[in-house]
């Protein structure tokens, strides 16, 4: 399998890869997309890096990720669609800048990291499904935002306030206790259907 290597290219106009099919590897880390960034549809069989990666409007529509998705520091200035895309390997969006994100009826196979993200404009995950651990921690999300849904087990902190090098005002996402008697807590037995 031969990789793909687009390590640190510079794109100018659109660049759209819609249906395109990467056999092995495809290396796109510390590349630029000045304008649209096209990649509806795709197939990654390998692993994909797009860490570091400078967006503006960047629509990855029912791509298919079989390989670990690696998008750590990455940059979204503009839109960004995950929407109906599969995520069998690892996805890390580590540290990653996110404009508008819709990930909505993602899959997600593998462990999910959004740790240290921040979002500016809205956040759906709605429909969103996750295998394996998700984790928000020491993500943030700018107040206000009247359109996010965020996954299962997490939300944006009632308290808000400013960040260190960052202008607006913030909400850190914290985990969601579901309560006492809310099936799923550990501390409650299972309940009996049968009602025996």
């Amino acid at each position: 399998m031969r990789t793909a290597r687009f390590d640190r290219a510079k794109f100018a106009g659109a660049a759209l890869f819609g249906r395109a099919k990467f056999a092995g590897a495809a290396l796109f880390g510390g590349a630029s997309f000045a304008d649209d960034a096209g990649f509806n549809h795709v197939t990654f069989a390998g692993n994909t890096v797009f860490v570091g990666v400078s967006f503006g409007n960047a629509w990855f529509e029912s791509a298919s990720f079989a390989g670990d998705a690696l998008f750590g520091g990455a940059s979204f200035v503009g839109n960004v669609g995950f929407g109906g895309v599969s995520f069998a390997g690892n996805a890390m969006f580590v540290g990653v800048s996110f404009g508008n994100a819709w990930f909505e009826s993602a899959s997600f196979a593998g462990i999910a990291l959004f740790s240290g993200a921040s979002f500016t404009g809205d956040a759906v995950f709605g429909g969103t499904s996750f295998a394996a651990d998700v984790g928000f921690d020491g993500a943030m999300s700018a107040h206000p935002s009247s359109v996010s849904v965020w996954p299962e087990g997490w939300r944006p902190a009632e308290e808000r306030g400013p960040v260190e090098g960052r202008e607006g005002v913030w909400h850190r996402l914290v985990r969601v206790d579901p309560g006492p008697g809310v099936p799923g807590r550990p501390d409650e037995p299972p309940s009996d259907p049968a009602g025996i």
